[in-house]
């Protein structure tokens, strides 16, 4: 068998199997084995300009087939050394150095053809700087071994090293004067460089495929380990959330102080909202955990449910300052960033029931107050007007508006809803009225103690073209 056949035997086989890795696994839309496979299929590419070498003009077989093995240096650098990158600027600034390097060699082995450089020279510089993209690939294999501790990484440091003897040798024959000037001339040193390339073909793509599957492995491990926690904690509040409702409406009837019921009912309403968010985003955690392997949306809702375990705390605090006549805990509040703050909380739920926002602040807008009881009333009333929205069939629209007036700083709230019935109108902020099933008829009448708590008002009117209006007037600080 002559050389030219194993070049072509060469170019079919690593040609065939990656095409064939990229249909099996065409649906996965792996970055890092799409990079692989792409740097053996421009080898292959390269072998076959290689084979064509006296059938089509030599300055063309060398240009692509050197331009194919400097795009396959890059791909498979790049599809190791991603495993070591962590943000998309690293794998930015590493793609456009090894891009850089490769279009150097390119560009100096082209200029060697065409200033007539003697084929030994040429084949040397090509042998050496082939030594040097497999002795980084070698130490970026090893790096990644160290760091993940992936048995797969081992095995590409094996094909690294193999290959890069086969070129050590190819070189070595040529300084001394024995190696075949003719790439399509057999030799010892091409023999042998030929068996270690198909060694190490063999050897790297099965340690490619085993770090895939190690790090599938380790993330699904993980995953069933959070989608665990993630049951344990749904089950915790699905039972705090069958409980607080009957529990906390019975201490508001029973207790022996109007306030204590009060505080009890307002409790009630209060902590529905973080303890629903908690099992929403716990809902969401599993499903992530079910059809993904990626744990960053899943480590986020995670983050999320520490959020409001933590609210509830601050609710019960803050709740109580209501019944409280001295301002000590007041302080500075700009009206702009908290409602800013109950947009971006409540963003998620407006964008599933598709309402359009608009959102205008103007003006100075700071106001004399307590951040969280203010947050609070805003919150009630934007959750109002998404549910509110939700009965209709389609343009829901959401209006806030932020103004400073004279000595006053209004927010004012309108949707394009139901409104309110005509006869509910003159109770709408009294205690226990509610136009809801599932309501205490607290939400409003908690808005109205914070407004007046804070020397202001709330009121209701009816939206110009439909829908309620809701605003809000606090003193200027």
């Amino acid at each position: 068998m002559d050389i030219r056949t194993i070049y072509l035997i060469l170019a079919v086989v690593f040609i065939a199997a990656p095409l064939g890795v990229y249909y099996t696994s065409r649906e996965n839309q792996d970055r890092k084995l799409m990079l692989w496979i792409g740097g053996w299929l421009l080898l292959g590419v390269g072998a076959l300009f290689i084979g064509l070498r006296h059938t089509i003009p030599n300055i063309l077989s060398f240009s692509v087939a050197h331009a194919c093995f400097a795009g396959g240096y890059v791909c498979r650098t790049m599809a190791i050394k991603t495993e070591l990158l962590t943000t998309p600027a690293d794998f930015q600034k590493a793609l456009k150095f090894h891009s850089t390097a490769a279009f150097l060699y390119w560009l100096i082995f082209n200029v060697m053809i065409l200033g007539d450089v003697s084929d030994r020279l040429r084949l040397i510089f090509v042998h050496c700087c082939h030594i040097l993209m497999f002795v980084e690939l070698f130490w970026i294999s090893r790096r990644v071994h160290t760091t993940f501790r992936l048995n797969g990484a081992l095995l590409v440091a094996a094909m690294s090293a193999m290959i890069l003897v086969g070129f050590v040798v190819r070189a070595a024959a040529h300084l001394l004067g024995i190696g075949a000037q003719d790439p399509l001339v057999a030799s010892a040193d091409q023999i042998a460089f030929f068996i270690l390339l198909i060694v190490g073909f063999i050897f790297g793509n099965y340690g490619f495929v085993q770090i895939r599957l190690e790090k599938l492995w380790r993330k699904n491990r993980q995953m069933d380990e959070e989608l665990t926690g993630a049951q344990t904690i749904n089950r915790q509040l699905q039972e705090v959330l069958r409980e607080k409702n009957d529990l906390l409406r019975a201490m508001s009837l029973t207790t022996g102080t109007a306030n204590g019921g009060v505080m009890m009912s307002s409790l009630a309403h209060e902590l529905s909202q973080p303890l629903n968010s908690m099992r929403l985003n716990v809902d969401y955690l599993k499903k992530q955990l079910h059809k993904t392997v990626e744990l960053g949306p899943a480590r986020s809702a995670l983050a999320d449910v520490i959020t409001d375990t933590e609210r509830l705390v601050e609710i019960v605090a803050k709740i109580r300052l209501l019944f409280q006549k001295d301002r000590q805990e007041f302080d500075r509040v700009n009206l702009r960033e908290v409602v800013t703050a109950v947009i971006d909380a409540n963003a998620p739920a407006m964008e599933q029931a598709n309402i359009r926002l608009d959102h205008v602040a103007d003006g100075d807008l700071w106001v004399w107050g307590e951040r969280m009881q203010l947050q609070m009333l805003l919150s009630n009333l934007i959750k109002n007007a998404i549910e509110a929205l939700s009965d209709r069939p389609d343009n829901r629209m959401l209006h806030i508006h932020g103004t400073a007036t004279g000595d006053a700083r209004i927010i004012t709230i309108r949707d394009n809803g139901p409104g309110v019935p005509a006869h509910r109108r003159s109770t709408l902020f009294d205690l226990y009225t509610t136009s809801k099933d599932s309501g205490f008829g607290v939400g409003l009448w908690i808005c109205r103690m914070v407004a007046e708590h804070h020397k202001g008002s709330i009121a209701y009117a009816n939206a110009p073209y439909g829908g309620a209006a809701f605003t809000l007037t606090l003193p200027a600080h």
